[in-house]
């Protein structure tokens, strides 16, 4: 009896140790090693979600400012923010008196580029400055201005947005004045595709801004792979991106310049696909310039209209050089 008493306390000593035990360092190697490889399996996913997620948010930032776009228009003649509509050039009021006069006077084209532009959305308080930068940003001299001077909103002064916003795309860090406070690129205002779309139209088919594309819309080439909008979203070999229409649907993951629904008739041309980032079409010749005065979709920066038919167009300045 004693000594069956005694085996019971010993097995129960023993099981009692078992359960006492940690793990080796072996097993605690193995579940470290399940632990990191599970993680190098999530992590591919999980960047592509977060990715994604910030594509997402650019298409509702893209989308916001088109509606602020559409609101401008309402109480604008149904014109969308037009600079050079608001500050507009001196003029004879009579007996040889140059005035300035806000909402009356000949449009002055210098003023309609891709700052003033924004900056005037900013100054009538549409937006803030942080909607005007994609969640998917990559290009360094791209970044947000945070102190803008809402007291240079002044038209009884001719005065009519903070003049310190810049959008110098073209120009590469370290440049002077290597400044721009916008990611999108707009519909360009001059040609006929200013007096007859940078309007209120609620068409489904034009574009009016978004993701910018590569210089006058190459697709293959230096000037396509070494643009830094590859790098926006999706793969970073290939451009893909968001844009808006006129009747303020997006089109999200867009990978073609040539999208589906966008053409343009030119003169005696049959309907042809249009190029969304270049001024490709010929009605009114065939230099660059005179492509310009066409109705056909061109997305860009601008950092002046000398004329209601010509602007001077930028781009981002390439990756490494040609």
């Amino acid at each position: 009896m004693h000594r069956n008493t005694h085996s019971k306390s010993f097995l129960a000593r023993g099981r009692s140790a078992d359960r006492s035990r940690g793990f080796t360092l072996v097993e605690l190697l193995v579940v470290i090693a399940i632990i990191a490889l599970l993680i190098g399996l999530l992590l591919p996913a999980l960047a592509k979600a977060q990715q994604s997620a910030r594509s997402i948010k650019d298409a509702t930032q893209i989308n916001q400012i088109q509606k602020s776009f559409l609101v401008f228009s309402n109480d604008a003649d149904g014109k969308y923010p037009t600079p050079g509509l608001v500050h507009r050039l001196p003029f004879d009021i009579g007996g040889g008196q140059i005035v300035s006069i806000p909402g009356q006077g000949p449009e002055d084209f210098s003023k309609n580029n891709t700052a003033n532009l924004y900056s005037l959305m900013v100054a009538r308080e549409f937006f803030s400055t942080n909607i005007l930068i994609g969640p998917t940003e990559v290009n360094p001299v791209v970044f947000e201005y945070k102190n803008y001077d809402f007291a240079q909103y002044n038209p009884a002064g001719n005065s009519f947005w903070d003049l310190g916003f810049k959008a110098n795309i073209h120009k590469g860090l370290g440049e002077s004045d290597a400044n721009c406070h916008v990611s999108y690129a707009h519909l360009t205002m001059c040609g006929d595709r200013k007096k007859s779309f940078w309007r209120n139209t609620q068409s489904s088919s034009r574009p009016i801004l978004g993701t910018r594309g590569t210089r006058q819309g190459e697709f293959t080439g230096p000037e396509y792979f070494n643009s830094p909008t590859l790098q926006l979203h999706g793969p970073k070999k290939e451009w893909q991106g968001n844009i808006v229409y006129a009747d303020n649907h997006v089109e999200t993951g867009l990978r073609t310049f040539f999208p589906a629904t966008v053409s343009f008739e030119c003169g005696a041309t049959q309907l042809t696909k249009d190029n969304i980032f270049a001024s490709e079409f010929t009605c009114y010749g065939t230099s660059n310039l005179l492509r310009q005065r066409a109705g056909d979709t061109w997305l860009c920066y601008t950092i002046g209209a000398p004329t209601e038919l010509f602007v001077a167009a930028q781009y981002d300045k390439l990756l490494t050089a040609n």
